[in-house]
């Protein structure tokens, strides 16, 4: 990615493929990481965190992976301008 050149487009589920477990029965876990800005309003669907987990955990089950369950925290990353991250655990068969 160049300073001021196009960002380059990361396919959320393609990151996490290469992560994955092979499948063999026993539990397995992968841990991502997104990142966004913080809404104004007090109650929000945050669109761009909701569809990138949507992508990894749809893609997972089209691949024949198990959902176990789902856990996530927000973390506070002192930055500044709003940015919040979120760190999600995947628990998958």
């Amino acid at each position: 990615m160049a300073l001021f050149g196009k960002k380059e487009e990361v396919v959320p589920y393609e990151v996490a493929k290469a992560n994955l477990a092979a499948k063999d029965g026993k539990l397995h876990v992968i841990m991502v990481n997104t990142w966004n800005t913080c809404a104004e309003h007090k109650f929000n669907c945050d669109a761009k965190v909701t569809g990138e987990l949507d992508q990894v955990l749809s893609g997972m089950q089209d691949d024949g992976y198990e959902i176990v369950g789902v856990q996530h925290t927000s973390l506070s990353t002192g930055v500044g301008f709003d940015v919040v991250g979120y760190t999600t655990l995947i628990t998958y068969r």
